[in-house]
């Protein structure tokens, strides 16, 4: 089993980011907003991150994105030299069932398959912003749903996308800046909720077609927002390249509780340390 190489754990510290960095067996490093750099125009101090869209805070507070595939490709290349940028997440649309009732709530129209579909389009938009502005990092796709089968069928929306741009491979392989030896980094969203039921992750792991494409590591699986309580189990950690959380402070934000920056980037670089050093289980029981 190769087992998990990377952690990222939310960050909002910008002097401070680079201390998040460390490499151990298992790598960490930042992952960071693009909701907390919109309006920023000095570098930032990081060592290796992630910039995460923001899909959450701007889909569930205004109903879509605030920034067009453009905006935020040119946030991107604006800090893609700061440190070492590993990727950007695609703008997705999440699928938990908590997410749809709450947009349907604001009068928006909302589904798990629309947001699939929309999550492939501002994919494919990204892709033709990246190549026109010069952006010089990958940007992962992440696959949407909710069911187990949920993310099957957006595979398949993936592969369309594939074959309509004439690429040949059977793989996701027409983002920027992935080549066959660098291996598709590829998201699995709406697992934040699923902390708490991991069997559900392991399920999908195990029903998505990366097993058996082409026998090689074609893919780098991310998995979004998951904590000690999934990745406890070996089916499930071994099993991904990487993760992240932003949930270390998740009790202080929602408590009022006054923390300042130090306090909560120490709380971070805690945090990150007992997820990577965590000792797994091999089976999950049902």
């Amino acid at each position: 089993r190769k087992g998990m190489k990377e952690y990222f754990v939310g960050t909002d510290d910008f002097q401070r980011a680079h201390e998040l960095t460390d490499e151990g067996s298992i790598h960490q490093g930042g992952m960071i907003s693009a909701n907390a750099i919109r309006c920023r125009k000095s570098p930032i101090k990081v060592g290796r991150w992630m910039l995460d869209s923001g899909a959450f805070s701007q889909v569930t507070q205004y109903g879509d994105f605030t920034m067009s595939p453009r905006e935020y490709v040119e946030l991107a290349v604006r800090f893609q030299d700061c440190g070492d940028l590993a990727c950007i997440v695609t703008q997705d649309y999440m699928c938990e069932p908590q997410v749809i009732t709450h947009l349907k709530s604001m009068g928006i129209q909302a589904n798990w398959r629309l947001h699939q579909r929309k999550s492939v389009d501002r994919y494919e938009q990204i892709l033709v912003e990246g190549d026109r502005q010069g952006l010089k990092v990958p940007v992962m796709p992440v696959l949407q749903g909710w069911e187990v089968e949920d993310y099957m069928e957006h595979w398949s929306l993936y592969c369309d996308v594939n074959r309509a741009l004439g690429r040949k491979s059977r793989n996701v392989y027409l983002t920027h800046g992935y080549t066959h030896d660098h291996p598709q980094w590829l998201g699995l969203g709406s697992t934040c909720k699923r902390n708490a039921k991991p069997q559900v992750v392991a399920q999908i792991l195990d029903t998505m077609p990366w097993h058996y494409i082409n026998g090689q590591e074609d893919f780098r699986i991310h998995a979004f927002g998951l904590k000690t309580t999934a990745l406890k189990h070996g089916s499930i950690k071994d099993r991904l390249y990487s993760a992240d959380s932003f949930a270390y402070d998740f009790h202080a934000r929602i408590s009022g509780q006054i923390r300042t920056r130090r306090a909560r980037m120490d709380s971070a670089t805690r945090w990150g340390k007992e997820v990577r050093e965590n000792q797994v289980q091999m089976h999950i029981e049902i």
